[in-house]
């Protein structure tokens, strides 16, 4: 009996290991460092990460404003795009991990993690449409 249920604990282990539960776990590159796999819905693309707040003035105006211009929704489409508010409870625990990436409290802040989830660039503040696009393409720059 008890070589049975070993036999039965290996097998199960083995196949958890080869089939994978999910896109994430054939990303093996990506260490979740700044970010949880959970938070990556598409493990082939880049990710940005707006840490933002609902009473945040300039926030609101990226995300009502110039994330809603049709040319930038265009390139917001070729990522994961992850907002994190920082009066939850997740951006609590996750923002401080940004300061390797230049975050330093000042909101809305931006950066773009390549698909393995490492930094890219970072942008802090409002913008306008011309050099949001032109943070943006950083994205497409480092594969």
């Amino acid at each position: 009996m008890r070589r049975s249920l070993a036999l039965v604990a290996v097998i199960s282990a083995f196949l958890s290991f080869i089939s994978p539960s999910g896109a994430y776990a054939q990303n093996k590159g990506y260490d979740g460092t700044f970010l949880p796999q959970t938070y990556v819905s598409d493990p082939e693309k880049p990710i940005l990460v707006m840490l933002t707040a609902s009473w945040c003035p300039p926030c609101n105006t990226m995300k009502k404003n110039i994330m809603k211009e049709e040319e930038v929704e265009s390139v917001l489409a070729t990522m994961n795009v992850v907002l994190l508010d920082v009066d939850t409870d997740d951006g609590k625990r996750l923002a401080p991990g940004f300061t390797k990436a230049g975050f330093e409290g000042g909101i809305p802040f931006f950066c773009i993690l390549d698909k393995n989830g490492e930094p890219i660039k970072s942008l802090i503040g409002s913008t306008s449409k011309g050099n949001f696009l032109k943070f943006l393409s950083f994205a497409s720059k480092k594969e």
